[in-house]
């Protein structure tokens, strides 16, 4: 099933998959920004829990 192409043919071949930097960037950023909201959801859930909340002035 090999194929062996031309210069031309080579040219016109469109498509595929490619991981960048930026990609994994963008993942890694969404991952430290959900995984910080979840810490702080859960501290503010377990202050409220424990009646530790700081006083408004």
């Amino acid at each position: 099933m090999n194929q062996i192409l031309n210069n031309q043919e080579l040219m016109q071949m469109i498509g595929g998959f490619n991981i960048t930097g930026t990609i994994i960037n963008a993942f890694t950023t969404a991952t430290k920004f959900i995984y910080s909201a979840g810490q702080a959801l859960g501290s503010a859930i377990r202050r409220i829990g424990s009646n530790n909340l700081c006083p408004l002035k």
